[in-house]
């Protein structure tokens, strides 16, 4: 099932795809994807994805992408996500938590993901994103 199927149009399905893709490896068919629609809110040239992907596989797929997010007109913290997970695949954990910490601290809607999303796996366990995780939970109301 293609989770874009279940509503058709709609941004984060998309989103949610290519995350899953890029996780897997398959930046290949991420760049397919971004080549159809926005990703994170931002136009990226998915041709030149795919051409990084070919000619230097997932490091330069990731370098590639993240120069073109910080070309991006869409300002932060709607971005820090996307750039977030860029740098933990990347292994520049210090550079992905900057992120997530300025998400947290604009209190952007995503924060609330930041515990689960599998593409920011890399990061699990490392003080600093289990204090982000934290600073999530303390703003979430409180179910009696």
């Amino acid at each position: 099932l293609d989770v874009r199927s279940l509503r058709p149009g709609h941004e984060e399905s998309g989103n949610i795809l290519i995350g899953s893709y890029e996780s897997l490896g398959r930046f290949d068919e991420a760049a397919a994807l971004i080549k159809q629609q926005k990703c994170w809110g931002m136009a990226l040239d998915g041709g030149s994805l795919e051409r990084a992907f070919q000619r230097g596989g997932r490091e330069k797929y990731l370098r590639e992408r993240v120069a073109q997010m910080e070309n991006a007109v869409t300002p932060p913290p709607a971005t820090s996500f996307a750039f977030a997970i860029c740098y933990a695949h990347l292994g520049e954990f210090d550079k992905a938590l900057d992120h997530l910490d300025h998400m947290v601290t604009q209190r952007a809607g995503g924060s609330v993901f930041i515990g689960i999303d599998p593409s920011l796996a890399p990061l699990h366990g490392l003080p600093r994103f289990e204090a982000i995780i934290k600073r999530v939970a303390a703003h979430q109301p409180q179910t009696v």
